[in-house]
């Protein structure tokens, strides 16, 4: 703020002006029973005058109202404007130089260069851009070889850049738009920062608006009041300014101690006895932690070679171990492989047998015919569309059996269930007496229908082998709640819980000729086809094994 003579002043900014010249009016004419006496002072009079409780209410920049915290005054409100609508927000620094420096890009090609600026005690014109030299690890006062202070720096400042007498600018955010519409074509922004709240260029953090704060002094109600008719005034001129709430006055706080001012000042005053009177205890610490750690790097040195040595057979140890138990985990999956190779040839070759039958049929029959003096012609024909129709059906199966092993599968298709399971139940009665109960709907689930033959291949021939000969096997399919249930189950010995969780256990098995990887297949199976596998023991004896195939929609959104 700048002063004109004894009762005049400006920012600037001439909307800020004209709210701040016509505030005190304002007050008076919403508060008559208030009586409003305006008086204009210098920062370092308005200071002292604070101090000794000469005004009740007083107007400046944030950074004077933290500074005079320290004699009980509070914040009343804040300028906000269509262009800082954040009251916390209101204000930044500005660091300029001439837009033709090329040897000026940042902030760290200013170090060593000429600085113009305001007083020191100026928190717009020059503590906001100085600090924030200091909060990036520089000394503020060290940075520029030379610095410009000015009491009414918004036109000299300007004036010694654009003529070179200044390399670089510090000034209030908004006073180039404000003062000097074509700055752009003149001047550029060193660590140019950007906020939507805020349109005016700017390098420094954003900082609270002008503040109209209260002494100590001064009665509560008419804080109040002042308040209430602040807040309630209009928004005013083009930008719209009015009155708000300051939330957050710490980065002002930040400012003081990154420039070790005011409460912070004591940080500029180091000597050696002021180091040892406040840290003695420190310094003492700090002399007995470099003995103990002397000690303990001539310690850790004795020891490194020994446990070196020790790491060192460790590591042989583990990529031993690794390698062992990668061995069995390859002999592990080759089993697996080999035992699902074994049970594709067992489908397959059942499922090759009937057409295969029916072809040579249709062959024996056609050698009959054709021995005949006068063969007929249509059974001729009808024995070959037979042939041609087996044919089709192996093809169809070999097929089938080459796109599974061939890639991986993407088990959406649908199909019944029902046909699957009589198929597997029918190919194993001859080995044992099954029981298939079959529901009278048709109930579909989607999957890979030759995974299913291999989990029922699996399910069937552990409970043919651990079922006795005497006691049949039971097998139905319904539904039950939302789900397909498959339930399989045999006779046998009874089974505590500890002997069915050893029996899922890959390489576990009953049969001195098993592999032991039944369970394992039916539980990869029904994981792939997201089915719950349950194990549950009979109470006469044996076990029943239920597998709950999800609904066809919900498998379709898993």
């Amino acid at each position: 703020m700048s002063f004109e003579g004894s009762t005049g002043f400006t920012t600037h900014i001439k909307e800020e002006d004209k709210i701040l010249s016509e505030i005190a009016q304002k007050l008076q004419t919403h508060l008559p029973n208030l009586k409003i006496q305006t008086r204009f002072y210098r920062m370092n009079d308005l200071m002292k005058a604070i101090a000794k409780k000469e005004v009740d209410i007083f107007l400046g920049s944030s950074g004077l109202f933290w500074q005079m915290k320290q004699y009980g005054v509070r914040d009343i409100a804040s300028i906000v404007s269509s262009t800082a609508p954040n009251p916390n927000k209101g204000v930044a620094g500005v660091i300029f130089t001439r837009k033709d420096r090329t040897d000026i890009n940042n902030l760290e090609d200013a170090r060593g260069k000429v600085a113009s600026a305001g007083l020191e005690n100026m928190f717009l014109a020059y503590q906001l851009g100085f600090a924030t030299i200091a909060g990036k690890g520089h000394d503020p006062e060290r940075f520029f070889s030379k610095i410009y202070h000015h009491d009414l720096p918004v036109l000299e400042t300007v004036k010694q850049v654009r003529s070179g007498e200044a390399d670089v600018g510090v000034l209030r955010a908004c006073i180039l738009e404000s003062e000097f519409p074509d700055w752009q074509n003149y001047f550029k922004i060193l660590n140019e920062q950007k906020d939507p709240e805020f349109k005016c260029a700017h390098s420094t953090d954003l900082y609270p608006n002008w503040t109209m704060a209260a002494t100590s002094g001064l009665d509560p109600e008419v804080i109040k009041q002042l308040t209430q008719t602040l807040l309630n005034l209009p928004p005013d001129g083009e930008k719209q300014l009015a009155w708000s709430l300051v939330t957050d006055f710490e980065k002002v706080n930040q400012v003081a101690r990154l420039l070790k001012t005011d409460a912070y000042s004591h940080l500029k005053e180091w000597t050696i006895k002021r180091v040892w009177e406040e840290h003695n205890t420190l310094i003492i610490c700090a002399l007995l932690g470099l003995i103990a750690f002397l000690f303990h790097v001539w310690r850790v040195e004795n020891l490194v070679a020994k446990r070196t040595q020790a790491l060192s057979d460790e590591i042989k140890r583990r990529v031993a171990a690794e390698k062992d138990a990668r061995e069995i985990g390859n002999r592990l999956m080759l089993a697996h492989k080999l035992n699902i190779v074994s049970q594709l040839s067992t489908l397959f070759a059942h499922e090759l047998k009937q057409p295969l039958a029916v072809t040579q049929y249709s062959t024996d029959s056609m050698k009959i015919l054709l021995g005949q003096e006068h063969p007929d012609l249509k059974k001729l024909s009808k024995c070959r569309k037979s042939i041609e129709a087996q044919t089709e059906k192996m093809t169809s199966i070999i097929d089938r059996v080459r796109s599974y092993t061939k890639s991986s599968q993407k088990r959406d298709r649908v199909f019944s269930l029902a046909p699957i399971v009589k198929n597997a139940v029918v190919r194993k009665r001859k080995y044992a007496e099954i029981k298939l109960e079959l529901p009278q709907e048709d109930l579909k689930i989607m999957g890979e229908e030759l995974e299913i033959e291999l989990l029922l291949e699996n399910l069937l021939n552990n409970s043919i082998n651990a079922s006795p000969k005497d006691e049949p096997i039971q097998v139905s399919f319904r539904k039950e709640k939302n789900d397909c249930l498959l339930t399989i189950s045999n006779g046998g010995k009874k089974l505590s819980e500890a002997e069915i969780k050893k029996l899922c256990q890959p390489l576990t098995t009953s049969q001195p000729s098993g592999l032991g990887l039944g369970i394992s297949i039916i539980e990869s199976i029904s994981e792939a086809h997201h089915a719950k596998v349950s194990f549950l023991p009979n109470p006469q004896g044996g076990l029943t094994v239920k597998i709950a195939f999800p609904p066809v929609e919900s498998n379709r959104n898993a």
